[in-house]
């Protein structure tokens, strides 16, 4: 791993961390919207993952020009090593996550700012809004909580977790700025450097159960392009085993943190959903009954301590477990072709 790190005399206000691989057709315009920021007083610091195209070269470019940009150039290691490896270097009192393809409002930093002089928050969620290829906007996301005039101070971490559980809104570390102090800089990841889906929740999970003071801005300071193939990799059949074992970080927050038997129940309920889609989703796959005992024994090796039959809502979806508990096979295999036939 190549990296060049330039140290001041003066810690910067924040850290920005662009995870960057093969998106050379968008990456001037996020960098651009970066080093382009009304409030001056940060360093960028771009991961290149490995890239096969022209992006080691613009990031190289924009370096040498601008000294709060820096490099690491690195063998690829994933989306979510890729930020763990910029954290490692990162010396602003603040950490704000970008992805390469995306786009930063121009008053993005000058906005934390005043909300962290304001508030002292030690974590701030924002708006954001989808654009297209070509930066033309989609759709501006209705605000996750309040009235969406003014900001708010979340109290109750409940809150949080209850729509984090419920949508996907919220989940993205790109839409979060937190407090150095609160980020588990320190702690490994290298277990979950293969994650197909999930990451965001991973890491925004310590920022939650850490911060004291928690502040959501309504205003869209962030433009998320939509329908993309950089970072935001093709989801591979993978993606629901991903997501499970992430939902047992949240399971883990749940209980340490002591919340309402609701948040509980939520959690249950959205974990037993996506367990049955998982074991549907991978019967298909299965050819024989030595790998479906497989895929059973990774089941079960997913499962919360909880009975998710007394979660399951749907009909169809319980009648899928009760068939898994007595090993009918062939049974899940003719269900899960249907099923999916209908949803195409």
């Amino acid at each position: 791993m190549e990296n060049k790190v330039l140290y001041g005399e003066k810690e910067p206000t924040f850290s920005v961390i662009i995870p960057i691989y093969n998106v050379a057709k968008y990456l001037k315009y996020c960098l651009d919207s970066i080093q382009t920021q009304s409030f001056s007083d940060f360093e960028a610091i771009l991961v290149d993952d490995g890239s096969t195209d022209e992006c080691p070269i613009i990031c190289d470019q924009i370096a040498k020009g601008d000294s709060r940009f820096v490099v690491i150039h690195q063998n690829n290691q994933g989306l979510l090593m890729a930020r763990r490896n910029g954290l490692q270097i990162a010396r602003g009192k603040y950490i704000v996550h970008v992805d390469s393809d995306d786009v930063c409002s121009e008053n993005l930093l000058i906005t934390l700012y005043r909300t962290i002089i304001k508030e002292e928050a030690d974590l701030i969620i924002y708006n954001f809004e989808l654009i297209d290829e070509d930066n033309r906007l989609i759709e501006e996301k209705t605000p996750a909580f309040g009235n969406g005039k003014q900001s708010i101070h979340i109290e109750d971490k409940e809150i949080i977790i209850k729509k984090m559980l419920s949508t996907t809104e919220i989940n993205t570390i790109w839409i979060k700025c937190a407090k150095r102090s609160i980020v588990d800089i320190s702690t490994d990841y290298s277990q979950y450097r293969r994650l197909m889906m999930g990451e965001d929740v991973l890491q925004s999970m310590p920022l939650i159960e850490n911060a004291e003071k928690i502040i959501y801005i309504p205003d869209s300071l962030y433009k998320y392009r939509y329908n993309r193939n950089g970072m935001s990799r093709i989801i591979k059949k993978s993606y629901i085993f991903d997501f499970l074992n992430v939902r047992r970080r949240i399971y883990d927050l749940i209980k340490k943190c002591s919340m309402s038997q609701e948040v509980e129940d939520l959690l249950y309920k959205n974990y037993s959903h996506y367990l049955v889609n998982y074991l549907l989703k991978e019967s298909l796959v299965c050819q024989t009954r030595d790998e479906y005992r497989e895929l059973k024994q990774e089941i079960a090796s997913l499962l919360l301590p909880v009975d998710i039959s007394n979660y399951l809502e749907r009909t169809t979806e319980r009648f899928v477990w009760i068939l898994c508990r007595h090993n009918f096979f062939y049974t899940i295999r003719l269900i899960a072709k249907v099923y999916f036939n209908r949803r195409s």
